[in-house]
């Protein structure tokens, strides 16, 4: 799954009020805000620039934290990593920050 750049910009005022956008400080809530997010870029006919590849994402968790058989998602690994559910959405955010400061 590839983040656009809108996406991950929008990220960032979302970050700071989830419950607002999301009902709830869940990153499961953010999962499918993302997935209905892409759908709804793909189903106007947006072509989205490209931002973030979330498979480079989980690589990126894995490798941080010596991980060899990670989950299928990065959702699901960093609620494996994460010590509770609003603990979840932070992780997301840290790590999503030092992955792209990682990527410039």
């Amino acid at each position: 799954m590839i983040l656009s750049t809108s996406l991950l910009e929008f990220l960032e005022t979302l970050r700071k009020r989830p419950k607002l956008y999301l009902g709830e400080t869940s990153l499961l809530a953010l999962k499918y805000f993302m997935n209905g997010y892409m759908a709804k870029e793909k189903r106007l006919g947006v072509q989205p620039k490209p931002g973030v590849d979330l498979h480079d994402f989980q690589k990126y968790i894995e490798n941080l934290h010596g991980i060899k058989d990670a989950p299928k998602d990065c959702f699901t690994l960093i609620y494996a990593l994460s010590e509770d559910k609003d603990n979840a959405l932070n992780l997301f955010f840290e790590l999503l920050d030092n992955f792209l400061e990682n990527q410039q």
